[in-house]
C-alpha cells in the first residue's frame, strides 16, 4: 500500500548531543526522528547490538523520490564521508553546508503500529505529511462509493505527522497515518 513518509535520518536518543552534531548534523537533514529502541528485525538493529554508530534515511515514499530526497541522500552522503575523514580529495567535491537540524521527532518507527482504516471506501486527507496535530485533529476522511462518510479520522494523540496514506482506495485493516511524539 504506497503512503507517503518524511524524508528525514533517525538515531537513538543516546547519540544527540546539544552542541555536537556529528553525523547527523553532517549529513545536513532539517528532520531527525529519535529512537529509543530499535525494535528486532529492523535493518540497523545488527549495528545497535554491536555498538556501531548508524545513520537512517527516509524518503517520502508511496514508492517514489523525490528529487529533494535524492539531493540530500547524495550530498548528505559526501557530507557525512566528509565528516568522518574518508573522502578522498575533499576539496574535489562542491558541498553546501547542508540544512541543521531544525526539529527533532521520537518513536520507534514502528509503521506496523499505524492507525487503520476500519472500513472500506476512498480515503480524503484533511491533514498534510508533516503537519504537527492535537489529538482530535481531522487527518482525514473516508467515503464510501456513493459519497456517504463511512468513518472520520482523528488524531488519537499529540503528534507529527509522519506517515500518511498515499492512495485513495483503502481496506479495512489498511493503514492510514501514523504519528511521531514532539517529545522524548
Amino acid at each position: 500500500m504506497p503512503s507517503r513518509r518524511l524524508s528525514a535520518i533517525t538515531t537513538t536518543p543516546e547519540r544527540i548531543r546539544p552542541g555536537v552534531p556529528g553525523g547527523r548534523g553532517a549529513f545536513g537533514a532539517e528532520l531527525l526522528w529519535a529512537h529509543a529502541t530499535v525494535n528486532p528485525g529492523r535493518s540497523v538493529a545488527s549495528a545497535q547490538e554491536l555498538g556501531v554508530p548508524w545513520l537512517y534515511t527516509e524518503a517520502y515514499g508511496g514508492r517514489r523520490i523525490r528529487q529533494e530526497d535524492r539531493e540530500l541522500f547524495y550530498k548528505g552522503t559526501l557530507r557525512l564521508l566528509r565528516h568522518l575523514g574518508m573522502l578522498a580529495n575533499p576539496e574535489r567535491w562542491s558541498l553546501d553546508l547542508g540544512s541543521s537540524v531544525r526539529r527533532t521527532i521520537y518513536g520507534d518507527g514502528n509503521f506496523d503500529r499505524s492507525s487503520e482504516a476500519d472500513a472500506d471506501g476512498f480515503f480524503v486527507p484533511q491533514a498534510a505529511l508533516g503537519a504537527e496535530v492535537r489529538r482530535g485533529d481531522s487527518i482525514g476522511t473516508i467515503y464510501s462509493l456513493d459519497g456517504a462518510e463511512q468513518q472520520r479520522i482523528c488524531a488519537e494523540a499529540d503528534g507529527y505527522l509522519v506517515m500518511l496514506l498515499g492512495t485513495p482506495v483503502v481496506r479495512k485493516g489498511d493503514p492510514i497515518y501514523l504519528l511521531a511524539s514532539l517529545r522524548q
